[in-house]
C-alpha cells in the first residue's frame, strides 16, 4: 500500500514539475544548490584557515608542487561531476546535455559568429571585471600580486591547468547557465530573475577566493547569462569562461616571469 501511494505522490510531483515547465524535479535542483553552497562555505573556511596559517606569506607560497596538481584534480573532478549530476537530473524529464547547450552547430557561420562573441565577451570581461579586480587586490596586497599568483607550473600542472580550465568552462556553462537559468526561469517567469539569480549562485560557489572575487564572478555569471538568454546557446559563454579561466590561470605566471628576466 505504501508503495503504491509513493508510486501515487512520485506521478503527481513529476506532473507537477511538468507543469512548471522545469527541466529536472525541483528536489533535484535543490540538492544541487544545496551542494554548490556547501562547497563555497567549506572552500571559504579552508581559504581563511590556509592564509591564518601564514598570514605574511604570499598565496603562492602556500601551495607547493604537489597540492597544486591535487588541486587540478580535484577540480577536474569537481567539474565533471557537476556535469554528470545536472545529467542525471534533466534525463528524468527526457531531456539530453545538448538541450541546455542549444543544439549544435550547424553551419559555419554560426561557428565564427558564437566563436567571435565568445572572444568579444572575454574581452569585455577582461577589462571590465578581471582586470580592475586584479588592480584592487594588488592595491590591498603588500606583495602587489594579481591574481592567481601561482607561478611555479610545469608542463603537465600547466596541462592541468588548461584541463581544468577547459572543463570550466564547459561543465560550468552547461550548470549554472544552462541548467540553473533553466530552472529559475521556469520557477519565476522571468528571464531576466532567472539570470540574476543563477549568477548569484555563481558568484557564492566562489567566495572561497573572497568577496571582490565573488562579486566580480557574479558580475561575469550575470554577463554570460544574459548572453545564453539572448542566443538561446551556451557556446560563446562557453568560449569566453574557458577563455578566461586560461589566461586569469596562465597569463600571470609569463608576464612575472618576463619581468624578473627583463628586471622590468
Amino acid at each position: 500500500m505504501s508503495r503504491a501511494l509513493a508510486e501515487v505522490e512520485k506521478r503527481e510531483s513529476n506532473q507537477q514539475d511538468r507543469d512548471r515547465g522545469l527541466i529536472a524535479p525541483l528536489g533535484h535542483t535543490v540538492r544541487i544548490i544545496a551542494i554548490l553552497a556547501l562547497l563555497g562555505v567549506v572552500g571559504t573556511v579552508l581559504q581563511s584557515h590556509l592564509h591564518s596559517q601564514a598570514p605574511n606569506k604570499v598565496p603562492a607560497a602556500l601551495v607547493s608542487q604537489r597540492n597544486l596538481v591535487l588541486v587540478y584534480l580535484s577540480l577536474i573532478f569537481g567539474e565533471w561531476w557537476l556535469l554528470f549530476a545536472v545529467w542525471r537530473g534533466i534525463r528524468v524529464k527526457g531531456l539530453k546535455l545538448q538541450d541546455l547547450i542549444g543544439g549544435s552547430w550547424t553551419s559555419a557561420k554560426r561557428i565564427v559568429t558564437d566563436l567571435l562573441l565568445g572572444a568579444g565577451i572575454w574581452l569585455v570581461s577582461l577589462f571590465a571585471i578581471w582586470i580592475p579586480l586584479a588592480r584592487f587586490l594588488a592595491s590591498r596586497s603588500p606583495h602587489g600580486y594579481p591574481i592567481n599568483p601561482i607561478f611555479h607550473y610545469d608542463i603537465f600542472e600547466g596541462v592541468l591547468c588548461v584541463l581544468s580550465s577547459v572543463g570550466a568552462g564547459f561543465c560550468e556553462e552547461v550548470a549554472y547557465r544552462g541548467y540553473l537559468q533553466s530552472q529559475f526561469r521556469a520557477l519565476t517567469g522571468n528571464g531576466g530573475i532567472a539570470v540574476l539569480l543563477q549568477a548569484i549562485v555563481f558568484g557564492f560557489f566562489h567566495a572561497f577566493e573572497g568577496l571582490p572575487a565573488a562579486i566580480a564572478a557574479g558580475v561575469f555569471g550575470l554577463l554570460v547569462g544574459l548572453v545564453a538568454l539572448w542566443r538561446k546557446n551556451l557556446r560563446p559563454g562557453m568560449v569566453a569562461h574557458a577563455s578566461t579561466d586560461i589566461f586569469n590561470n596562465l597569463l600571470p605566471k609569463v608576464f612575472w616571469g618576463l619581468a624578473a628576466i627583463l628586471k622590468i
